[in-house]
This record gives C-alpha cells, structure tokens and sequence, in this order.
C-alpha cells in the first residue's frame, strides 16, 4: 500500500508541476502578462505572428528583463491563451523582417526591432561580431544615418549607427553617453572623417552627452545633409 500511495503522491507533484508549467493556477486563470512584451513579428514571407515574448532574459525577474540581447538568434513568442503545456513559437532572426513590442499597460509605446549585422565594438577595437543578425531597436532616423539600440549580457547596452553602404550597425558609445577621455578618442576614430565633426566631438560637453547620447547621430546627419 505504501507504493500506491508514493505513487500518488508522485503524480499529484506532476499535475501541479503541468499547471506551474502552463502558467495557470488550479482554477484555470490566465498567467498575468503585465511584465512581458506583447510582440508583433513580421516575417519575410510576409505573414504575421503575435503572442508575448518568451525569450530567456526576457522573462520578468531576470537581468535585463525587458531586453531582446545579443544571445538571441531567434524570437520565442507565446500566445498565453492556452492552459497546459503551451509551446512557445520559434522564429529565426534571419527569417525576420522587423518586430514591435509594447506593454499591454501602455499599447501607445511601441518599440521597433530590426534585425541586422552588429559591430558591438567601439572606434578600432578587435571587432564583436555574431555569426547572426542582431535584433536592435531603433532609436533614430534620419536622411543619412540610423541609430539603434543593442543589449549585450556581457558589453551592457550600446548605441549603434548604420549608413548605406556599411556591412554591420557599428556601436560607438554605451546608453548612458558616459564620456570619458578614452571615449572621446574612439568616438573620433568613429566619426572623425566626416565634415566638422572632430572639432564637434572634441568640443564635446559631458553632461550634454549624458542628457542625449543619440546628438551625435543627430549632428553626424546634418554634416551629410550639409554635403549634398
């Protein structure tokens, strides 16, 4: 009897483990949402799928838990609706065209991802290059150049640029625009060849980079537009 009754209990432990794993409660509720992106994938081939994102570190509680980073090479969405054993929905970034993200909380606030080749590395520094296309947010764009935003588990999060012409989105300054010395340097070997903006950068304020790290992509685009 003293089997029978291990037994049972070993398969009440699964049935509880099946609905922690579905995200429900006994009573058959829905997970809450409200810390996970609710994301919009448009594919290359034209169709759509939608569903909250399922990624590793997307997950609330987690390091950078509401970030796509540089360890995705694919977008894992889940529709939510489905109460035990829901499978998550694998897309590869190559496969993708653009994705949105927003919170249920606040629809009006969209992010856009774009999956592209990525230069994580700053000025001439031994490049950090993914065999894959990175998902980075777009941050700016202007007539000349784009800018974007990258998360790296390791790097932390960057800014990235992209004109014609350029084989991967190059980073030249982390998301808090800190400006040090050594910075200044690279953001020179970055830059330094277009029109005006050596003495731009080495003029430099601190706290204006800090405020807008994004104004030197702005400054950048208006050299070009100054050219044409």
């Amino acid at each position: 009897m003293a089997i029978y009754k291990y037994i049972n209990i070993l398969r009440l432990s699964l049935f509880v483990y099946i609905l922690i794993l579905g995200n429900v409660s006994v009573s058959g509720q829905k997970k809450s949402t409200k810390d996970l992106f609710h994301t919009k994938v448009f594919l290359k081939n034209d169709s759509v799928a939608e569903g909250y994102l399922r990624n590793f570190l997307s997950h609330p509680g987690v390091y950078y838990a509401d970030q796509i980073n540089s360890m995705d090479s694919t977008v894992r969405i889940n529709h939510m609706d489905r109460f035990i054993l829901r499978k998550n929905e694998k897309y590869n970034n190559r496969d993708i065209d653009s994705l949105i993200t927003w919170y249920d909380e606040t629809p009006n606030i969209k992010m856009k991802w774009i999956p592209i080749p990525a230069n994580l590395a700053f000025g001439f520094n031994t490049p950090v290059i993914y065999h894959y296309p990175l998902l980075l947010c777009l941050m700016f764009k202007g007539d000349y150049v784009s800018g974007f935003l990258g998360f790296d588990p390791m790097l932390g999060s960057r800014l990235l640029y992209l004109m014609d012409g350029m084989p991967y989105a190059k980073a030249f300054i982390s998301r808090s625009g800190k400006l040090t010395e050594k910075r200044r340097k690279t953001l020179i070997d970055e830059f330094g060849k277009y029109p005006g903006m050596k003495d731009y950068i080495m003029g430099l304020d601190k706290k204006e980079l800090e405020q807008d790290p994004l104004v030197i992509l702005r400054k950048l685009d208006e050299s070009l537009k100054g050219q044409q």
